[in-house]
């Protein structure tokens, strides 16, 4: 299935968190089973597009975690840019702060 380039990244940011957790965190199952990441590709083609492959059925991915703190990094960095002076980030569980006065 074709997918987008943010997609590749989350997932690219999954795995790299999968391994530096040791497995703690795994976002690939199949039927509640964690499942090695050797179960899912991903490959850029000539044209630019981006490919996922699933390599087992039934598998599911689960970023929902990962994403809600990405979200939540994305909006602080867009504060720190914007010279916010105080502010305070939550997003479904995943929160960051930043300013003087916190």
């Amino acid at each position: 299935m074709e997918v987008q380039r943010n997609f590749v990244d989350a997932l690219e940011l999954a795995k790299h968190v999968h391994e530096a957790s040791g497995g703690a965190f795994a976002p690939l199952v199949v039927a509640g089973k964690a499942q090695p990441f050797a179960a899912l590709d991903w490959t850029r083609e000539e044209s630019g597009a981006y490919r996922l492959t699933k390599q087992a059925k039934g598998l599911e991915v689960r970023l929902g975690e990962l994403l809600t703190g990405l979200a939540a990094d994305q909006i602080c960095t867009a504060l720190e840019e914007a010279y916010a002076s105080d502010y305070i980030v939550e997003v479904d569980g995943s929160a960051c702060a930043g300013g003087n006065s916190i």
